[in-house]
């Protein structure tokens, strides 16, 4: 005959599972409470407690440990597919499908990496874990951002919202990478043919001049102007790795004519976008702050978040903490007055957003001229030095022979 104390505990996980099976039906995972209130609580990051989940271990219902994931993926969503997953499973939390059965849907036609992020979702789903602990679980695969915005998504109920959001600003976000990388396609081939040009002056000055192997004067020409144009990118990715680099690096860059205009309004309009997107996703002001300046991508305004927290905690209204930084702009400064007196703050930030993202197009577009005029008087200077050498050489020559 079974243990009476054996049994109870038996009827208690029978209890238990029941609940399970009945959460999953409704499409809402079991939560763990614990999770779901220090969200709803609002802990702000500059106080040292973090809306984010620390890397715990997620807990079943029922009191056990989920096992640990099999193997932690290593790849990146890029924009794109961040952007398809949020959007196709707003769509299907908007027309009632549960969590759990758009996830198994959106499997089926996904092979891969992508299905095998699946079904670790669905398995982490099926064990008990929030959505926002699955993410957790999924390595580098998902942003902090938008794992931070997840978790508040669940805690407030607003998930389908959440998920809208957060498909806009990626689809934001591959908007502004493809116009940068459009409007530098042609000085890039620019600086190329000039390289190339550059060579075959080489080539051809020493041929005539008879000082040495043209071959290898080409390659010499050729591989000084491309190490030119690669060292100081290669340079930029390696220092701005860090929080300290990055922080030098773009304060450096921000004051450089022309160049830092386009970074500042670059960074002006991430931030913009960001704290639209948190505003509406319910998060608290000082979080709402610092993820923002996180998402600018910028040392020079990631390093100002303690700050402008701090003035926010002592009671100085957001307008006056920006002003304060220096950093940002006057017209910003009164929009984010006018929207405080008048409540309408997301709105504000989403159409200075835009506002910036025009600012951003043009001066591409300016600078993109400038660097074609550069590239093209750089060749024209090189070549006029080349034929005044040759022919100063040839009259030197000539000044020789007469001479004997």
């Amino acid at each position: 005959m079974p243990c009476p104390c054996r049994r109870d505990k038996l009827l208690v996980w029978r209890s238990l599972s029941n609940q399970n099976m009945d959460t999953e039906k409704a499409g809402v995972p079991a939560k763990r409470e614990q999770s779901a209130q220090s969200v709803a609580a609002g802990q702000d990051v500059a106080s040292g407690q973090s809306v984010t989940q620390s890397p715990s271990i997620p807990i079943r219902a029922g009191g056990s440990v989920l096992p640990p994931p099999p193997k932690t993926l290593t790849f990146r969503l890029s924009a794109k597919r961040l952007a398809n997953f949020s959007r196709r499973l707003a769509t299907s939390l908007e027309a009632g499908i549960p969590l759990l059965r758009a996830l198994q849907v959106m499997s089926r036609n996904s092979r891969g990496a992508d299905l095998r992020m699946y079904n670790r979702l669905i398995s982490d789903l099926e064990g008990g874990a929030t959505f926002g602990e699955s993410l957790e679980r999924q390595g580098r695969a998902f942003p902090v951002m938008f794992r931070r915005l997840i978790t508040v998504g669940e805690s407030s109920g607003g998930l389908d919202i959440v998920l809208k959001q957060l498909a806009d600003y990626y689809d934001f976000v591959r908007s502004i990478w493809r116009k940068m990388i459009g409007q530098l396609i042609y000085p890039v081939f620019e600086y190329l043919a000039m390289a190339l040009v550059l060579a075959i002056v080489a080539y051809v000055t020493t041929m005539l001049g008879n000082g040495g192997s043209p071959e290898n004067a080409a390659l010499k020409v050729l591989g000084f102007w491309v190490g030119v144009g690669c060292l100081p990118i290669i340079a930029y990715f390696l220092i701005t790795r860090s929080v300290g680099g990055a922080r030098a690096v773009h304060e450096v860059i921000i004051r450089i004519p022309m160049v830092g205009g386009i970074f500042r309004t670059l960074a002006l309009s991430r931030f913009c976008w960001s704290m639209d997107l948190m505003l509406n996703a319910g998060v608290p002001i000082f979080n709402a702050v610092t993820w923002s300046l996180e998402s600018t991508a910028n040392g020079a305004y990631v390093a100002l978040a303690p700050r402008i927290v701090g003035d926010l905690k002592a009671g100085v209204p957001l307008a006056e903490s920006l002003q304060s930084s220096g950093l940002f702009p006057d017209d910003l400064i009164e929009m984010v007055h006018v929207g405080t007196e008048s409540g309408s703050m997301p709105d504000l930030f989403r159409r200075m957003s835009r506002l910036y993202n025009e600012k951003f197009d043009l001066a591409m577009k300016t600078l993109t001229i400038m660097l074609g005029w550069l590239v093209w008087f750089v060749v024209a200077g090189v070549i006029a030095y080349h034929i005044f050498q040759f022919a100063g050489n040839y009259a030197h020559l000539g000044d020789d022979l007469l001479k004997e």
